[in-house]
């Protein structure tokens, strides 16, 4: 994935969360299967999930792509999540695509 210079600019919080739902509620996917995608081991893509470590703005076409999700959807979900940035994004709603 990315270089060093580039662990600095990181995504935001929800990103993780919400591509854990894509690869769940869609996808139907294994956490395996995006690793082997991405080059990296399962336990990294759970902590990415989870929150638990952020993705490197530089990667996150890479994870995008690994995900199947467009990067004018990713788009779309980033202009829902700025607007309403009061939502706990542990709660359901914060997932759900914009219409």
């Amino acid at each position: 994935m990315a270089n060093e210079s580039s662990r600095r600019r990181k995504s935001v919080a929800w990103v993780g969360p919400w591509l854990r739902q894509v690869r769940l509620d869609e996808n139907k996917e294994t956490t395996e299967q995006v690793a082997a995608r991405l080059g990296v081991g399962r336990s990294s893509v759970s902590r990415m999930e989870s929150g638990a470590s952020s993705i490197p703005a530089d990667d996150l076409p890479l994870v995008l792509r690994a995900y199947d999700v467009s990067p004018s959807r990713f788009a779309a979900r980033a202009a829902k999540r700025a607007a309403c940035p009061q939502r706990d994004s542990s709660h359901r709603a914060a997932f759900e695509e914009p219409r």
